[in-house]
């Protein structure tokens, strides 16, 4: 493959549009603990926002906090009492690992698999990130 064919295939896989002019804002967490678990009323809304399957952050949580957690319609609840900034720290983790571009730092960003392996490819600068 010559350097034209090459170039060629590259723009092939930059997307179009790499409009950066709307902000990438996670919703402010409505949490409410009681009776020994935490609801996180607005859980879909976040995930929306993220651009993320609500169950695999779901998952991501139970795994990060050591707990148990279940959707139930829009809200996440989580075995256990947490503060507001517990959680969103937790979602910080989770925007660093599946979220934002390992090279430009964007958080558009589409999480695939391909043979088996998932990956985070970014809609911004192209780049393919593979996950452990």
């Amino acid at each position: 493959m010559d350097y034209g064919e090459m170039l060629e295939k590259g723009m092939q896989e930059v997307p179009e549009n790499t409009d950066d002019s709307g902000r990438f804002e996670v919703p402010d967490l409505e949490v409410e603990s009681r009776s020994g678990s935490t609801r996180v009323g607005n859980f879909m809304d976040v995930a929306e926002a993220i651009g993320r399957d609500p169950e695999h952050l779901a998952d991501f949580l139970s795994d990060d906090i050591g707990t148990a957690t279940s959707l139930q319609g829009s809200e996440l609840e989580i075995s256990g009492e947490f503060r507001r900034e517990n959680i969103r720290g937790r979602i910080d983790n989770y925007l660093e690992r599946f979220v934002y571009c390992d090279e430009c730092g964007s958080p558009d960003t589409v999480l695939t698999e391909e043979k088996e392996v998932r990956i985070v490819r970014c809609q911004a600068c192209g780049a393919r990130n593979v996950l452990d």
